[in-house]
């Protein structure tokens, strides 16, 4: 575990945006030294303590939605809203999306030993700033879709059995 040292400073955590295998790991400078290079995804080096980690675990559950396709016998699936986690819950405020999803897989990884690890959520598109259009579509910043820088102005054709 992460602690607070006598100056009262918090250890840094380093994770990669990329996953990677245990034999990369191994390879691998540990996740807390100066220079690592893990994975092929940017290197993101942000203070992480407990009080994060448990932010997160307490957390994450009232952000998370099981979405089931519309096509029959479709599997559930499992996604967080973790723009508005970031928002809403102070510890977590400033960190980028993909650095919560690898501490998360880390924390799963952890919790595996003891049987109470669950997968990390998917991340959820949104569309933010939006209007309707008079086609019946909407206009507004995409963030999360693949392909699509984050914030482009995107404009949907016309909405069919909109909910």
């Amino acid at each position: 575990t992460l602690g607070v040292d006598i100056l009262g400073n918090v250890p840094r955590m380093t994770a990669t945006a990329s996953s990677t295998t245990e034999s990369d790991e191994m390879s691998s400078p540990s996740a807390t030294s100066e220079n690592p290079s893990k994975g092929d995804g940017e290197i993101l080096d942000m203070p992480w303590s407990d009080v994060q980690e448990w932010a997160l675990k307490d957390n994450l559950a009232k952000f998370t939605v099981i979405i089931i396709p519309p096509i029959t016998g479709g599997k559930p699936k499992r996604y967080a809203m973790w723009r508005t986690l970031t928002r809403e819950v102070p510890e977590l405020a400033g960190y980028p999306i993909p650095f919560l999803l690898q501490m998360h897989q880390r924390l799963s990884k952890k919790d595996a030993a003891s049987n109470t690890a669950q997968d990390t959520p998917g991340f959820l598109p949104m569309v933010d700033d939006f209007e309707f259009t008079s086609n019946g579509g909407i206009s507004g910043r995409a963030y999360g879709l693949p392909g699509i820088a984050d914030g482009t102005k995107i404009t949907t054709p016309s909405l069919i059995s909109a909910e």
